[in-house]
């Protein structure tokens, strides 16, 4: 695992760039130009922090399903609960996540209906949603 990956996600996940839109981008750019599959357990490791911000959870969400694919969908209808119940949009992962959809529709199609015949009730009407694009 190259120390510059684990660096960026450090950097994304303190917030060291304050307010800065355009410099956050431009460390989540670096990130996912030299980020793989290999990284994926990393990621994951990541979005397990009590503390990511809302944003960098949209953001690493919809980085694990580019190079995940549809296996991460479960993940990220988790991640897009979580930010609606700290009030937050999340424009940028629902865009991953139809992305996803529409790529592997029916992998996407089996994963979701899985959801719905699951346990995880809170995750129901957006795996509904999501469903239309597949």
């Amino acid at each position: 695992m190259p120390a510059s990956i684990q660096h960026l996600l450090n950097d994304l996940w303190k917030g060291r760039f304050g307010d800065s839109v355009d410099a956050t981008l431009q460390v989540y750019e670096e990130l996912n130009s030299i980020i793989t599959k290999e990284h994926i357990n990393l990621l994951r490791s990541f979005l397990d922090q009590d503390d990511i911000g809302f944003w960098m959870r949209e953001l690493i969400t919809a980085t694990l399903l580019e190079i995940g694919g549809s296996e991460y969908i479960p993940l990220g209808l988790e991640m897009l609960h979580q930010n609606s119940l700290e009030g937050h949009d999340s424009d940028s992962l629902e865009q991953s996540l139809v992305g996803v959809a529409e790529e592997d529709k029916s992998s996407s199609k089996a994963l979701l209906e899985h959801v719905l015949n699951g346990s995880s009730s809170h995750l129901h009407e957006d795996a509904q949603w999501l469903l239309e694009y597949c």
